[in-house]
């Protein structure tokens, strides 16, 4: 995973708004009403581009130089250290902090399912979709009850 800075190409729509595209990252785009929501959603198109070469082994393409003589050349940041499976995620230890457990804890919760992760070469990665459930979901204090044997 990784940081990285790719040219993106702004371009004023026939229709109104604008569309953008990064040359270096085939089909990779985005669109907005207006220039800076065009940046935004070609900043997030790059994200999830960029995660899901990364989560498949794919080589991920050196930036260029890009230059356009009908449009607006914008360079643009990624991080995708926070992505597993093109989705927002956090570290196992800050899911702890989330949640309020232990590293062990989200270990275990990993374990039963009732969070989703994936390993990473930076590590347990948690998604945060899982961790909103998992606190969204009522507990009740203590160990659960054995059910009695007859």
């Amino acid at each position: 995973m990784g940081k990285y800075i790719y040219g993106a190409v702004i371009r004023e729509s026939d229709e109104g708004g604008f569309w953008a595209e990064v040359p270096d990252l085939p089909g990779c785009f985005g669109q907005g009403d207006t220039l800076m929501e065009a940046v935004e959603s070609i900043s997030n198109g790059m994200e999830t581009h960029l995660a899901a070469l990364a989560e498949y082994h794919m080589p991920i393409p050196k930036a260029s130089a890009v230059s356009t003589d009908d449009g607006q050349v914008v360079y643009v940041y990624a991080n995708i250290d926070g992505f597993s499976l093109g989705v927002p995620s956090v570290p196992a230890a800050e899911a702890a902090r989330m949640l309020g457990v232990t590293p062990g804890r989200v270990s275990q919760l990993i374990k039963a399912g009732k969070l989703i992760a994936e390993r990473s070469a930076s590590g347990t990665l948690v998604t945060e979709e899982s961790v909103r459930a998992y606190m969204d979901t009522p507990r009740t204090a203590g160990r659960p009850s054995r059910a009695m044997e007859a």
